[in-house]
């Protein structure tokens, strides 16, 4: 939907992810297709660059997104997880808030969710959240640990 980086810069410094704007449009008076709309734009920030997740933080969508996983509206929890999953792409700047709001449990459950999309995006979100707090972290250890360097030379020889 925003694949044009000035086009994304020019949202953001328009406001598009002013709090209020946000809470106006997630808040439950929005149509479907808008809501839906705004989650998608959303994904594309976060998808584009870590360069946007300051402004999509400083939006407070969390709390509204928190809602969107357990709706009724298989829709609203596809658009849900592909958002978090972009959101985790580039870093892990949205992993505390993530679990203060609870959204990573959610988002464990939606991984069993009846819904093929769901699933899908949960899957890519759970594995993006994952590839950052464990994974990565995990690698950089070992890469910086010479014993295991000298161990996994010596079984190479072998």
């Amino acid at each position: 939907m925003v694949a044009y980086r000035p086009l994304a810069l020019q949202l953001v410094r328009e406001g598009l992810l002013s709090p209020i704007l946000a809470r106006r449009l997630l808040g439950g008076s929005s149509p479907k297709e808008v809501v839906l709309d705004f989650l998608m734009i959303v994904s594309d920030l976060a998808r584009m660059s870590k360069d946007f997740y300051a402004s999509i933080d400083k939006a407070g969508l969390l709390g509204q997104l928190e809602n969107f996983f357990c709706s009724e509206d298989a829709d609203f929890r596809a658009k849900s997880c592909s958002a978090i999953g972009n959101m985790c792409r580039h870093s892990d700047y949205f992993y505390e808030s993530l679990a203060t709001h609870g959204i990573v449990d959610l988002l464990i459950d939606r991984c069993a969710d009846p819904d093929k999309r769901t699933r899908k995006f949960a899957c890519f979100a759970d594995g993006s959240l994952n590839l950052w707090i464990h994974v990565l972290p995990l690698n950089r250890k070992r890469r910086m640990n010479p014993s295991s360097i000298k161990a996994r030379q010596a079984r190479s020889i072998e």
